[in-house]
């Protein structure tokens, strides 16, 4: 009879229930909607038409929290450049890739060029990650590749994680998944259990990319800091953030096997954990406390890219952040400061014959901090919604097993001065600069008591 009968099948994926309304476009532009009651996890809705159905779309007036609105219709995808202020630039019913040029130095490659390319839905959902960078010196190329996504389960979610990437002479291999429970969903206690493999390689035979450069004095001074090799090794990790109305807390345990079937060259394990409890709210007067312990087990030693390091982040972590992953990427007078592991700021850069990295560690960070503002330019800072302020810290950290040999207890104190805000985009940044002027065990020729100094972007504690 020249009728058209389209069906059109509707699955709700979670558990909120309400009606939704499905709508079809005709040839001539013309629009028909129906409503489904949503009762049911799926049913069918039924047009008959007097023309063939061109376009199908669910909740076309974007009545319904629905989370993920891209499967409610054609899927669109639309290439964006990345510019700072499309920060909330977060469709919900498109597939975004935003796009970059990426431009860095080290001593190695020299000139960095590269493209990012960043794609999700909202930010979070169906996330990939694309970079691909050229050496201008050295000739190589480079490239990183992520996939991630996440579900939602009651107040919490299940994410997955896995990538790949040859950057600056190193593999690294990842493949994870992070359970996050919660009684609420903004509010903690949040509880993250985290499971996976992760793989590293150095395929810099010569270690150009791979040792930490610094100047003191006028002098410069050279720290090898990966072994060759290839580590694989599975990963537990828990995480808990309970908080009360004026103290807040972050508590992690986590367990590493490095094995042969994960097609590691060495074998040992490594159990650590840190805590920090701070008494009043980091954007205000506080005293905050830090825990750290960790300790190596197994038939080997681990590498020296996986030791415990005393005076801050090691390794594996500052690969993470560009801008300290090689040599040179970072002026090496600069004195840039990563907080991590034993975190005992004055013994950053420390030129010693006993390399302060180690298999076994314990370390206690304390840290007052007071808001303070300046003269003359105090109301300037407010206005730029900066805020400044001064710290005082104390760190204590026993090493064991050493890389060169023997153990060794470390104690430094100093003065701290803080900058905070937000950038138009809304993140919250930091300007540390410490000032350690105490040291229990200063390098050979050097007072305990002395100017020092190094900065970094994120706070200590």
């Amino acid at each position: 009879d020249g009728t058209w009968r389209t069906e059109v099948d509707v699955v709700r994926k979670s558990d909120g229930i309400m009606p939704v309304e499905v709508e079809v476009t005709l040839p001539d532009g013309s629009t028909e909607v129906k409503r489904w009651d949503g009762v049911d996890s799926k049913g069918t809705v039924v047009f008959e038409t007097a023309g063939r159905t061109r376009n199908i779309k669910l909740d076309p007036r974007d009545q319904v929290m629905d989370n993920n609105r891209s499967n409610n219709g054609t899927s669109k995808i639309r290439l964006v450049t990345n510019w700072p202020w499309l920060y909330w630039y977060n469709p919900r019913d498109v597939y975004t890739i935003f796009w970059q040029p990426s431009v860095w130095y080290n001593d190695v490659d020299g000139g960095r060029l590269g493209l990012i390319f960043r794609g999700n839905i909202r930010r979070t959902q169906n996330r990939f990650n694309l970079g691909l960078w050229y050496g201008t010196k050295s000739k190589e190329v480079d490239y990183a590749f992520r996939l991630a996504d996440r579900t939602g389960i009651g107040n919490g979610f299940v994410s997955y994680n896995m990538f790949f990437k040859k950057i600056e002479g190193r593999l690294n291999g990842h493949l994870g998944v992070l359970l996050q429970l919660a009684n609420h969903w903004y509010r903690p206690p949040r509880f993250n259990i985290r499971v996976g493999l992760d793989y590293w390689e150095r395929l810099d035979d010569d270690a150009d990319y791979t040792f930490r450069k610094w100047r003191r004095n006028g002098e410069t001074y050279r720290l090898d800091e990966w072994d060759e090799g290839r580590v694989g090794k599975f990963y537990v990790d828990l995480e808990v953030d309970p908080r009360g109305q004026h103290w807040r807390s972050r508590w992690n345990v986590r367990l590493e096997v490095a094995d042969e079937l994960i097609g590691s060259d060495v074998t040992f394990g490594q159990l650590s954990g840190s805590g920090l409890f701070r008494w009043g709210s980091p954007n205000s007067d506080n005293i905050a406390f830090r825990l750290f312990g960790g300790t190596s087990f197994g038939k080997e030693a681990p590498p020296t890219q996986e030791h415990f390091f005393a005076d801050g982040a090691g390794p594996l972590e500052r690969f993470n952040r560009y801008y300290l992953r090689s040599v040179g990427a970072f002026p090496a007078g600069m004195n840039y400061h990563h907080p991590g592991d034993g975190n005992l700021r004055g013994y950053f850069n420390q030129h010693r014959d006993v390399f302060l990295a180690s298999q076994n560690i314990a370390a206690i960070n304390v840290e007052a901090t007071k808001s303070v503002r300046l003269p003359l330019i105090g109301r300037l800072f407010t206005a730029l919604r900066m805020r400044t302020d001064l710290s005082v810290f104390y760190d204590f950290g026993t090493l064991g097993q050493m890389v060169g040999g023997g153990d060794v207890q470390l104690q430094d104190a100093g003065l701290g001065f803080h900058i905070r805000g937000r950038l138009p985009n809304y993140q919250q940044y930091t300007l540390r600069f410490d000032f350690p002027i105490w040291l229990s065990d200063p390098e050979p020729g050097e007072e305990s008591f002395r100017f020092r100094w190094l900065f970094s972007y994120r706070q200590a504690l």
